[in-house]
């Protein structure tokens, strides 16, 4: 069940002096009213947030003009994905309804949430208002490095090493003082291709001339398979909202020209990396990589 986040404010039900008079047999009675508050402060129409935002809602009510009968019931309903579910449901015995509510919509939240306002009179007369809260994915800001060129576990011109958070490649000479920070190890096998792999995968570690023997920290980073061209890579911007990620591999292998893979850090940096080139000669790797700040 949704468990929400609720501010409750000024709860007035404020007794007022209740006053019998004759009313007309065909004066209609409209009800209770009800009203949504306005201003800067408040939503009280359609209006569309930012996963992890708030809104503040207000709501006043009054007997009804004709039949003065004492308001006895509100509720609030919020409807998501066609299943509701009561945010508040109260009773009392009332002339008067004074409501302000905060909501926060978290990111489980993306999409349309109708919100359902509706007050009952004891008479049975009842009135609503409703409005739509539109939660869009909120977009995260990122890093995009070009050039990040690796060399195979053969080749002294590139290192195999490369850390996301600093955007360096290390070498062999350097990678072990640094394991902490490595989240990709580049080489060229029979087996694998050309790959891109965790330091905790055992393939690397499987290739001495890579010297990760003596490593105690080897990052899990993981790697999904996307259908994501290489176009719509260098579309992405100075954000960007990405999808769930449900990748297990640690190894991103059989690698070609235009590939991209969708990648997250230990630390839970999500990010993607393209491949510009591969160089079968030399053994190296080009790529360009996004990922979280």
């Amino acid at each position: 069940m949704k468990k929400w986040n609720l501010l409750l404010s000024m709860f007035l039900m404020a007794g007022a002096v209740f006053v019998t008079s004759c009313t007309k047999d065909d004066e209609t009675d409209p009800g209770p009213s009800i009203t949504l508050k306005g201003g800067t402060e408040y939503v009280s129409a359609d209006k569309t947030i930012q996963a992890g935002e708030t809104i503040t809602v207000g709501v006043i009510g009054a007997s009804s003009t004709v039949s003065n009968s004492k308001l006895v019931r509100f509720k609030l309903t919020s409807t998501y994905n066609n299943v509701p579910e009561v945010i508040v449901d109260t009773t009392f015995s009332s002339s008067t309804f004074n409501l302000d509510i905060t909501i926060a919509y978290p990111a489980e939240y993306v999409g349309e949430n109708r919100l359902l306002f509706q007050l009952t009179d004891k008479g049975g007369m009842a009135n609503e208002k409703a409005f739509i809260v539109t939660v869009e994915q909120s977009a995260t800001e990122v890093n995009k490095y070009t050039g990040v060129n690796l060399g195979s576990w053969n080749d002294n011109e590139g290192g195999s090493f490369y850390s996301t958070s600093e955007n360096i490649v290390y070498f062999r000479s350097t990678a072990a003082q640094n394991q902490s920070k490595i989240d990709f190890v580049f080489f060229k096998g029979d087996k694998n291709g050309n790959a891109i792999a965790a330091p905790f995968d055992p393939a690397p570690n499987s290739i001495n001339e890579l010297l990760m023997g003596t490593w105690t920290v080897k990052n899990k980073t993981l790697f999904q398979v996307t259908t994501m061209t290489a176009a719509q890579f260098d579309a992405i911007g100075a954000s960007y909202d990405f999808p769930e990620f449900t990748g297990e591999l640690t190894i991103a292998k059989q690698l070609a020209i235009g590939n991209v893979v969708y990648f997250k850090t230990v630390l839970g940096k999500l990010g993607y990396f393209k491949v510009v080139n591969l160089n079968t000669r030399g053994d190296y790797a080009d790529l360009e990589v996004i990922v979280q700040k």
